[in-house]
């Protein structure tokens, strides 16, 4: 199902994803999301997957997480990016983002939010200079 899933995706260059899927990484997906135990529930839940540097692993990431985000599942479905610090955060989502997005602005309103969630402005009180 998996990979069926892929061949219907395209890649950056317009070929079909799957085209760009070496054998092993094919066997890594279909283990992952096409084994099924004997009760017909997922063989795994939770997968952790690492290889060397630059072979593939935040492309299988996103796309995993894409395929587990559409597929339906009974229980519903959480899916987790995880990077080491934002520059691999970014990498992670910058070309596969919504087309027009720049990452970094969106990076500044996270933490505008974030600093106004660690300083909530009281009711009926304004900020900056107030009357006097």
């Amino acid at each position: 199902m998996i990979l069926e899933f892929l061949d219907k995706l395209r890649w950056l260059d317009g070929t079909p994803m799957l085209a760009n899927v070496e054998p092993y990484r094919e066997r890594i997906f279909t283990a992952f999301f096409d084994e099924c135990r004997e009760d017909g529930a997922p063989r795994y839940n939770l997968g952790l997957f690492g290889r060397a540097k630059k072979n593939w692993k935040s492309a299988d990431l996103v796309l995993a997480c894409l395929y587990a985000l559409l597929t339906d599942s009974p229980g519903g479905n959480q899916v987790y990016l995880v990077a080491n610090d934002m520059d691999q955060a970014k990498d992670d989502l910058q070309g596969w983002s919504r087309p027009g997005v720049d990452f970094d602005e969106e990076q500044q309103a996270i933490q505008k939010a974030e600093r106004e969630l660690a300083h909530p402005q009281q009711p009926g009180k304004r900020r900056g200079k107030g009357r006097r």
